[in-house]
């Protein structure tokens, strides 16, 4: 309540135009607001009252804080046409919504209306702040490093979205023993939404901004399936008796590539230098996107309830800001809508934007999603017999991971408690 009391009052002192750039004004303090209100609905509505009440927030208080969300979600949008969706380079096209969707991250001219509040990187000036992101996250011998494109999707991760046409995203690889063949590794994902497409490099895809170079990555070369042999090896020069390198360009599976076949395309910028620590691309702390998501989120758990303002909130309410993200996405717009499909939309449109992590916490998700989990990774293979490719999974055992549930919670440090002088008492579990 401190919290929404005291962005209530940033909200109407604050001007509607910022100092400067990555300070803030009254709608970013207002979407601030329909964040932090989203969290404290979400402790409600799926945490437990712990410690006589003195951690969690009871139940009976989560529709007051998803009230306060959705007005604060209101307010941010209502900003006179200062934020909006990115679509400078919409043009109905597949070709156009993907370079769109991934400007979104590297615009930063006045035309982009979807950021909001920023975090200002500058390599190109005394004294600046320079960013490494794109030259980490360059495909290998795109970037002047060497241990380069290493931030990979799990296959788990890629299952999550719909395709073009607003059915599940299928990887249709067939099976170990009799695999589906392939012209050419993009063409596995052909149905991929843009907006996929434009978060992630695919193999055989086109790099962005690269004067047409392809990502080129393969696991190995059969010289035919399933009899072998198989050629496999962790030198990017080793070449196959048919002269093509086992690798690819790119590389796959090594300790300098990425370990899951695909690439993390989010904030690269593909005209950049890739030089160590030369980058400029800004870090958009929180976008218009979010706000359509927080008020989505909110809604979809107070249809039948009246806003602050006296409205009945409907399914509407919920469903317009989801569509009109998906419109954008290059995928069907939804009929209907439940608060699984919100948060289905939020994992897609915000990831590698540092919300998930903290989303999967609100909704206690984080437990079943990766406690004593693996994830897999997806492999081409060149079938030198047939010219064809074909993909395996494979489960990434050496990495297992774990969660335990008092991570919800922090732990207070001992020092704390102890000038506290017993007033401030431990997390539970710790």
């Amino acid at each position: 309540d401190f919290i929404a009391e005291d962005l209530d009052r940033a909200y109407q002192l604050m001007g509607e135009n910022e100092i400067n750039g990555g300070r803030a004004n009254k709608f970013i303090a207002a979407g601030l607001k329909s964040r932090a209100m989203l969290y404290a609905a979400c402790e409600a509505k799926n945490g437990i009252v712990q410690l006589d009440g003195i951690c969690g927030i009871p139940a009976s208080e989560a529709i007051k804080y998803y009230l306060l969300a959705y007005d604060a979600a209101c307010k941010a949008m209502d900003n006179g046409g200062k934020y909006e969706l990115y679509n400078r380079y919409d043009n109905g096209t597949e070709a156009g919504k993907i370079k769109n969707y991934w400007n979104i991250f590297i615009d930063e001219s006045t035309s982009n209306k979807e950021r909001m509040l920023i975090k200002e990187y500058d390599a190109g000036v005394a004294n600046g702040r320079p960013e490494n992101w794109t030259c980490q996250q360059l495909p290998y011998h795109h970037s002047m490093v060497t241990d380069s494109g290493e931030l990979s999707p799990t296959v788990e991760w890629l299952e999550l979205w719909d395709d073009k046409d607003g059915n599940p995203f299928v990887l249709n690889i067939g099976t170990e023993d009799n695999p589906m063949r392939y012209d050419k590794t993009e063409d596995l994902f052909a149905r991929a939404q843009p907006r996929m497409k434009a978060t992630i490099l695919f193999p055989g895809c086109e790099i962005p901004g690269r004067d047409g170079a392809i990502f080129e990555v393969r696991r190995g070369i059969y010289d035919s399936y399933p009899e072998g042999p198989l050629y496999e090896s962790a030198s990017f020069t080793e070449r196959h008796p048919n002269g093509m390198t086992i690798q690819g360009w790119c590389g796959i599976g090594s300790q300098m590539t990425n370990g899951n076949g695909c690439l993390v395309w989010k904030w690269v910028d593909p005209a950049a230098t890739a030089n160590f620590w030369a980058g400029s691309v800004d870090w958009i702390e929180m976008r218009y996107a979010e706000i359509l998501l927080n008020k989505a989120e909110a809604a979809v758990n107070l249809i039948g309830q009246k806003s602050l303002d006296g409205k009945n909130i409907t399914q509407a309410d919920a469903l317009d800001p989801i569509n009109s993200i998906r419109k954008r996405a290059g995928t069907t717009e939804l009929n209907t809508i439940n608060e699984a499909k919100v948060i289905n939309e939020r994992r897609c449109e915000l990831a590698f934007e540092n919300r998930i992590f903290w989303d999967l916490k609100r909704w206690r998700m984080y437990e079943n999603t990766i406690q004593n989990k693996t994830f897999s990774a997806l492999y081409p293979y060149y079938v030198v017999d047939e010219g064809k490719y074909i993909f395996k999974l494979h489960e990434r055992t050496e990495i297992r991971y774990s969660f335990d549930s008092k991570s919800y919670y922090a732990p207070i440090s001992s020092s704390v408690i102890a000038k506290s002088e017993g007033a401030i008492v431990q997390n539970p579990g710790y």
